[in-house]
């Protein structure tokens, strides 16, 4: 190859590389984040013990999106508000997810960032499809927690 052809080869290279630097982590963003994993997804339901009291002395947690029942398609949004109670802040940190299958998976560290004082939101979440079972927590600057529920059920 002469020095011009070999000019272009290598800029043709490292334009290719520069591309893929920038577009790639835009394609994994768009994506969404993998909330259950398919082998996760193949382990046995467990079930939600039932707690000594109903009573649950931390932030109020309100599942906004989906809502109750809703059957979704990947990727869907979530989104749990807390609300404080009590004059104290909600600690973001605090957020526990358990996806309840047996043995339970904590799935927090997926999710962690997505946790505000005043919301849990994702705007693109993947599962396989089925249904699937979570449960949150979240704490108040006071360390006293308080839980919900999510009941998903995945489309094709």
């Amino acid at each position: 190859m002469n020095t011009m052809t070999n000019k272009l080869h290598r800029h043709g290279i490292t334009g290719c590389l520069a591309i893929a630097a920038i577009t790639l982590p835009c394609l994994s963003w768009a994506a969404g984040i993998q909330l259950v994993t398919e082998e996760e997804a193949r382990l046995p339901r467990a079930p939600i013990s039932a707690s000594r009291s109903a009573f649950f002395p931390g932030p109020e947690l309100i599942i906004v999106s989906p809502k109750q029942g809703e059957t979704v398609k990947s990727p869907f949004r979530i989104k749990v508000e807390y609300r404080a109670k009590g004059g104290e802040a909600v600690a973001p940190e605090s957020l526990e997810v358990q996806y309840m299958v047996a043995p339970a998976q904590n799935i927090s560290s997926r999710v962690s960032e997505f946790s505000t004082e005043k919301s849990l939101e994702i705007k693109e979440a993947n599962a396989p499809a089925g249904e699937h079972q979570f449960v949150l927590y979240v704490a108040d600057t006071k360390g006293r927690r308080s839980r919900a529920i999510l009941n998903l059920p995945v489309a094709k």
